[in-house]
């Protein structure tokens, strides 16, 4: 399955601080530049990805 992933409220700031997020959804979401690929199952998803991708941009 493909998502896209938009992010709003103190997090999405952050988000946006951070230059993860940047593309205007309708409402209060944005879009995430960058893909993420989230693997394992619904009932145990492996977000790894997600955090590397939010400390790649704290570094």
């Amino acid at each position: 399955m493909s998502l896209s992933i938009g992010s709003k409220g103190s997090f999405g700031e952050n988000a946006r601080i951070l230059g993860l997020v940047g593309t205007d959804l309708n409402g209060e979401y944005e879009l995430w530049r960058k893909p993420i690929k989230i693997s394992g199952t619904l009932s145990n998803p492996n977000y790894s990805a997600l955090r590397e991708l939010i400390f790649d941009a704290l570094r």
